[in-house]
């Protein structure tokens, strides 16, 4: 109903050419600003990792970047289905460009397929994931349409 703050996250590959490439277990880290270590910027977490997995560290939230999903048009049942439209927003006050990955759950309880979406997708365990670009000082809106089983009576 209202616009959150999404999460800013840290992304590389667990590799020998990123001065890693061994299995690490979840924990703390410490973040610094630049390559010399010398500005402390945040403690942050992140998950196990395997060798050549992806790490991702987990900075909070990032109140200059916000998001919000919204219901769209319903069209009326036909067949025993109909469809629902969602449009979920992203907005970016940062003076840089961001690289924003959706991984939506659609908030419906009932069987559904997807229909169109307005960017690549990936489907997986009820899950729609979407990376969108977002330039500096924009919003980028993404549309998603699903069709919806109705139950029968």
């Amino acid at each position: 109903a209202s616009e959150r703050s999404l999460r800013k996250w840290i992304v590389f590959r667990n590799t020998p050419a990123n001065r890693l490439g061994r299995a690490l277990p979840p924990g703390r880290v410490q973040v610094f600003l630049g390559g010399t270590r010398n500005t402390f910027l945040q403690t942050a977490m992140f998950s196990r990792t395997p060798i050549d997995g992806e790490m991702r560290i987990n900075l909070g939230l990032a109140d200059e970047v916000r998001g919000l999903r919204r219901e769209g048009r319903r069209s009326g049942p036909v067949g025993g289905y109909y469809e629902q439209e969602y449009l979920v927003s992203v907005r970016n006050q940062r003076d840089g460009d961001i690289l924003c990955e959706i991984d939506e759950r659609p908030p419906l309880i009932l069987e559904w397929d997807m229909v169109s979406a307005t960017s690549p997708h990936v489907e997986a365990a009820r899950r729609l994931k979407f990376k969108l670009a977002v330039r500096a000082n924009t919003e980028e809106i993404l549309e998603y349409k699903l069709r919806v089983r109705q139950p029968e009576l």
